[in-house]
């Protein structure tokens, strides 16, 4: 009786690690499978994007002589708005339009009533020339 129980027992293992095995095989199989699609999705997902980043570039690369011609009419109009405000701020077009710079004895530009007194020489500077005067009053406007 005991050689039967363990001859049953030991045919019992033997199924047991039978079925193991056919699951394990199973299940083995399974997941390679599933790793070999997840591997071509993976390399289709890569070709596509591939594929589609080289449309872009070459999409970008068609665009590129429009977008720098664009940006070189850009920075032109941009030079030509600045130097029409240089050529407006030029102190000789600012005297040819009838505004003078007047500058003291020593030269300095005058900004103020504050910076001469009665009596001082300044040198005033026209369009065609320079008048030098003697100043006889100074009128401080009233503050606003």
């Amino acid at each position: 009786a005991l050689g039967r129980a363990v001859a049953s027992y030991v045919e019992h293992v033997e199924r047991s690690w039978q079925t193991v095995c056919r699951i394990s095989e199973r299940r083995l199989a399974a997941a390679t499978e599933h790793l070999s699609a997840s591997a071509r999705r993976g390399a289709l997902a890569c070709r596509e994007s591939l594929v589609f980043a080289g449309h872009r570039l070459d999409t970008r690369r068609r665009q590129l002589p429009t977008l720098a011609d664009r940006v070189l009419r850009s920075g032109t109009t941009d030079l030509d708005h600045y130097e029409a405000r240089l050529r407006a701020a030029d102190p000789a077009v600012l005297l040819a339009r009838g505004w003078s710079i007047t500058r003291s004895g020593d030269g300095g530009v005058i900004r103020s009533v504050d910076q001469i007194e009665v009596g001082a020489t300044v040198v005033t500077e026209v369009a065609d020339g320079t008048v030098t005067g003697t100043v006889v009053a100074i009128d401080q406007k009233e503050s606003p």
